[in-house]
């Protein structure tokens, strides 16, 4: 299929099962959006906050809460990452593997070779309502 603009590609990344999941980057920004699909996804993951793609004359810890006005977090199964980066590439958009999913329902964040949790989904809810 050849898509014509660059607004056609979320839509044929779900048609074509390519992504599993996708959340726009809300005012919580990054780190934030990517834990409300989390939570509704009932997993936890990994991220490294190092791999998120930014502008280069901005610092990571400001643009992790920046709201971007435009972007997105995909959920993508290892076997088509190769497949949904090469789309975004030819495009020149940004898309950069920032963690994994994992089923502990904790957020853990890294960074070079720290690791801490942000959240643990198990004792508090974000977003969603309370079980």
């Amino acid at each position: 299929m050849r898509l014509r603009g660059d607004l056609e590609l979320l839509p044929y990344l779900a048609e074509s099962e390519l992504c599993k999941a996708a959340k726009d980057i809300s005012m919580a920004g990054v780190i934030g959006t990517a834990l409300m699909l989390l939570e509704c996804s009932q997993v936890g993951a990994v991220i490294d906050v190092e791999s998120i793609p930014k502008p280069k004359d901005i610092e990571l810890e400001k643009w992790l809460t920046s709201f971007p006005s435009y972007g997105f977090i995909l959920s993508v199964s290892p076997k088509n990452i190769e497949k949904v980066k090469a789309l975004f590439t030819r495009r020149e958009i940004a898309c950069s593997v920032i963690g994994q999913v994992t089923e502990s329902k904790k957020i853990l964040l890294k960074r070079n070779s720290d690791t801490a949790q942000l959240w643990d989904l198990e004792k508090e809810a974000f977003i969603c309502a309370v079980k």
